[in-house]
């Protein structure tokens, strides 16, 4: 299933164009949508969960099927955003781009080896 968003002039119930922010939900199978007023998307990437909450008109405003893709439109009303980060998996990718930036992966983290200790004289 894919998610995007774009703007189109929609005309709703008598009214004049205006400029509505447009949730295109695609698959190739048909989708049912149990609750058509409140669509939730969640990814994770590099260990930061993000979950968007489309809250639409409540139904589906066009269903388009083209070269066996199904594409639902649905007019939108307010989008919230949620993150959330997985402690661990943050870690390892600050590593790895520790690395790849030329750091040792120890994101500044003392490792627990001892110092060298110049001796007093």
């Amino acid at each position: 299933m894919t998610y995007s968003t774009t703007f189109a002039q929609v005309s709703l119930a008598n009214s004049s164009p205006a400029w509505r922010q447009i949730l295109v939900v695609s698959d190739k199978n048909p989708i049912s949508f149990p609750t058509p007023g409140y669509i939730v998307k969640e990814e994770t990437v590099d260990g930061i969960a993000t979950k968007t909450t489309y809250f639409t008109t409540g139904s589906i405003f066009r269903h388009i099927e083209q070269d066996g893709i199904h594409y639902y439109w649905f007019i939108v009303e307010r989008v919230e955003t949620n993150q959330s980060a997985d402690p661990e998996a943050l870690r390892e990718q600050m590593a790895i781009n520790d690395i790849l930036t030329g750091g040792d992966g120890t994101n500044g983290q003392d490792s627990g080896g001892s110092e060298s200790v110049p001796e007093a004289i």
